[in-house]
């Protein structure tokens, strides 16, 4: 879009790019306990500066939360947790996540990467949509801190509704 006034001259050129995608069908079904299963990991070597390679490491808790935080840490640097369950949406629609940390983290839901805030930073939010159908999804969450300030917030914005936090009533695991 370009907007052009009466001598001629015009503004610069806006371009939005639309892309029409499909509603991913949520999981239906019996067995969904609430609380999301976490790996917690320290790092005991070189200082992380990005989201390192999980499997390379070994977890020192494995266990079940009832959100999505960095409170669940044994101490207050070099460390980082995987939290891996469901997220159960009531509705069909295009929902917006909202990750705050400090230092990185990544949100998958179905496998798909949805936010990339990874990297050595302060708490500062970011955001990502989906669109999703109502009942559970598979949901992954990547956090690891290094030094200084550290958090980690997941909350999320349901079509019509306001933002929230991705607390206990929406995450399960099987």
């Amino acid at each position: 879009a370009k907007t052009f006034w009466p001598d001629g001259t015009g503004s610069p050129v806006t371009t939005v790019q639309f892309k029409k995608v499909k509603i991913k069908k949520g999981m239906t079904g019996s067995g969904f306990t609430q609380g999301i299963p976490y790996r917690y990991y320290e790092n005991q070597g070189e200082r992380w500066t990005g989201i390192p390679v999980w499997k390379r490491l070994s977890p020192l808790v494995l266990d079940t939360a009832v959100r999505i935080s960095h409170e669940l840490r044994n101490r207050e640097e070099d460390y980082g947790f995987v939290f891996e369950g469901y997220i159960r949406l009531a509705e069909d629609g295009v929902f917006t996540f909202y990750l705050d940390s400090d230092d990185g983290a990544k949100l998958y839901v179905d496998d798909k990467l949805v936010l990339d805030h990874d990297g050595v930073h302060g708490m500062v939010e970011k955001s990502g949509e989906d669109a999703l159908g109502a009942g559970f999804h598979r949901i992954r969450v990547e956090y690891f801190q290094g030094t200084g300030g550290s958090g980690l917030n997941l909350r999320l914005k349901a079509p019509g509704r306001n933002k929230q936090e991705v607390g206990s009533d929406m995450l399960f695991h099987k």
